[in-house]
């Protein structure tokens, strides 16, 4: 729902003016120093190549159905479900198996690219995954973090001998973003053919299972969930189609659709009322390494931003926090790279501030005045956009500031810098104005409101 903003003090008015003022954000770049001496010219490498980051994105949201989530990944639109630990049906896929299949398809579709390259006869493939996790974590029950703890995988390959399928592996760990990532948080066994797959990793433990086989069609995988079958793609550099889901929207899904069903559980048992709950989730990896098992294609940053349909900030901030403790995706990908979640009250739009004061001074005088302040103002949390103007007939500054949300115009209004404008001498006849903006997505489509 829309709201408005709360009325600003006149505070706001002179924070208008340092922001008006044009100011560039200085960036600090962390310095690192060898022991080793400076190496001459003829003795320097040649530079590495920074990496090529690609970014993956998805979209989750409640549904109208009690434990179920849908999430728009690309093109494609999917369901996970809830699990029995929240009290949910879990009819479909849920999110600690959306995270094994990840890993399983994309294990899948590396077997099969590489195979081709190496000249290997792979004639089929299947694969089962499993991950133990404590199951009370999740249902928030006890103090214990409900990471995956072990990974276990177990494939059944048609075709290579043992030295080949050694060597499949081995790109399996080198070129999968899925791998790659999943490895930092908790072993992967894998194991194939008469080898038998082990677990759980301890006692007490849940163990969720999922399987994955290569189909007839060169780049696409089957995943069976308790009967429940999703086609996965492998992606272009692999020589797959893409066109269904493929292993990274997975990821993507699982970490949304569990912070979705934890904070749609939590206010039901805490008497919050929940008008719904979107979560996008993005994530960047190199994908060089699909390709080239020299590039690492791990995922190198993760961002979670939350739309919450409670009616403070303090209930939303609560269901994250209920997320953060009980999610058992978040707190295994947590422990492989910096996750950034941010969260804002679902149909919370932009908030404009219109501004205008009097200054005594001469403009060129007032520009130099402020202009020490303005690096500061630049690094202000939320600024999108500023206009500004001078009327230098009138004496008069004015300026019209754009806030990706109410609650960061008001946190600047609040801070330090807007006390210092009002302590300014030459200011005056401070006079401004919130306006709350519709959200630039319908609540009903998710669409963009034009």
């Amino acid at each position: 729902m829309n709201r408005k903003v709360p009325t600003i003090p006149t505070l706001a008015l002179a924070l208008a003016i340092l922001l008006s003022l044009p100011a560039t954000a200085l960036q600090a770049t962390a310095m690192q120093q060898d022991a080793t001496p400076t190496p001459t010219p003829a003795e320097e490498a040649p530079a590495e190549a920074p990496p090529t980051l690609a970014t993956a994105a998805a979209v989750t949201d409640l549904s109208n159905q009690f434990g179920r989530t849908i999430t728009t990944a690309r093109k494609n639109t999917f369901i996970i479900d809830s699990a029995p630990p929240l009290g949910h049906p879990a009819e479909e896929m849920n999110p600690v198996e959306a995270m094994l299949a990840s890993l399983a398809t994309c294990g899948l579709v590396i077997y099969e690219a590489a195979a081709k390259e190496m000249d290997i006869p792979l004639t089929a493939a299947s694969v089962t995954v499993q991950g133990d996790f404590d199951a009370r974590g999740l249902a928030g029950t006890a103090e214990v973090n409900p990471r995956v703890q072990e990974f276990r995988a177990h494939l059944t390959l048609e075709g290579p001998d043992d030295d080949q399928a050694a060597a499949l592996l081995e790109q399996w760990s080198l070129r999968c973003p899925i791998y790659t990532t999943l490895i930092k948080s908790a072993p992967i066994i894998v194991t194939t053919n008469d080898e038998e797959m082990g677990g759980p990793s301890a006692e007490g433990l849940t163990t969720a299972t999922i399987s994955a086989s290569l189909s007839n069609q060169p780049g696409r995988t089957i995943v069976n969930v308790r009967d429940n079958y999703l086609i996965v793609d492998s992606v272009p550099p692999l020589g797959g189609p893409n066109l269904e889901v493929n292993p990274l929207d997975l990821l993507l899904a699982a970490q949304g659709s569990c912070g979705a069903v934890i904070m749609e559980k939590a206010a039901i048992d805490n008497d919050i009322a929940l008008d719904g709950v979107t979560g996008t989730v993005q994530v960047d990896f190199d994908p060089r390494g699909l390709t080239d098992s020299t590039i690492n294609p791990a995922v190198q940053a993760m961002r979670v931003s939350w739309e919450i349909g409670t009616e403070t900030d303090e209930e939303a901030q609560f269901l994250v926090d209920e997320w953060l403790s009980r999610c058992p995706i978040y707190n295994t990908l947590v422990r492989t790279t910096d996750i950034e979640v941010s969260h804002k009250l679902m149909g919370e739009g932009t908030a404009l501030l219109d501004v205008s004061f009097a200054y005594d001074i001469a403009a060129d005088e007032l520009r130099a005045e402020l202009a020490p302040l303005t690096e500061q103002f630049a690094a202000t949390d939320g600024l999108v956009w500023k206009l500004w103007a001078i009327d230098e007939e009138n004496s008069r500054f004015s300026g019209k500031l754009l806030f990706a949300d109410g609650k960061t115009m008001q946190a600047f209004l609040d801070g330090e810098l807007a006390a210092t404008l009002m302590a300014h001498p030459a200011l005056s006849d401070f006079e401004a104005t919130p306006y709350a903006v519709m959200a630039a997505e319908s609540r009903q489509t998710r669409g963009p409101i034009r």
